[in-house]
């Protein structure tokens, strides 16, 4: 069987405790790695680890009660978040399976489109300054994981605006997909070069 791109450390729905889901999500192939950012406040990075661990269960911990007390989803709608400090968490249910499988967990993250999908999350409001560096380093090494499990490759990243009418990922974040797709094409390039 052939390698892929290592697995980042990811935490699961039971390791940031996320509640208990009354179904078994739909999986499917994916064309598309959607990128959004969670309009939240951008708020000082923790360099403690352990707490910044915490306070990324927490986050996810907020979407998801979001997600199925506001808008009446029956779980998160995407697929991962990853926090400001580059904590990746494990959104919907099943997720992580899904991609070591080769397919994604259909979610409700772009209206339309989500059977087509995998989406990420980024924590923060993207439109007038980028990712910290250690957020945008962990989203480069989740893409290469769900590119490579999926056959997909860098130009198979969009925003989310790219598939229907919303800011998101932000005005700035969006601008710098073509350096975000290029680190994450080098990446990958590089690792498969080295593990032909």
């Amino acid at each position: 069987m052939a390698k892929t791109f290592p697995q980042p450390r990811i935490y699961t729905t039971k390791e940031w405790g996320a509640r208990p889901v009354a179904e078994e999500f739909e999986t499917t192939h994916i064309e598309k790695s959607l990128l959004h950012h969670m309009d939240w406040p951008n708020r000082a990075l923790i360099s403690d680890h352990a707490k910044a661990v915490q306070k990324a269960f927490e986050v996810a911990r907020s979407c998801q009660a979001d997600h199925m007390d506001q808008n009446g989803w029956s779980d998160t709608g995407q697929n991962y978040t990853v926090s400001r400090e580059g904590i990746i968490c494990e959104g919907r249910h099943g997720s992580i399976a899904a991609t070591k499988a080769g397919k994604n967990v259909v979610g409700a993250q772009c209206q339309g489109f989500n059977s087509l999908s995998c989406g990420t999350e980024h924590e923060g409001t993207y439109d007038d300054v980028g990712l910290p560096q250690v957020q945008w380093d962990a989203a480069v090494n989740l893409q290469c994981w769900i590119l490579d499990c999926n056959k997909l490759s860098s130009s198979d990243i969009d925003g989310h605006r790219d598939h229907i009418s919303t800011d998101c990922p932000g005005a700035t974040f969006y601008s710098q997909l073509p350096k975000f797709r290029e680190d994450v094409h080098t990446k990958l390039a590089k690792w498969r070069a080295e593990n032909k």
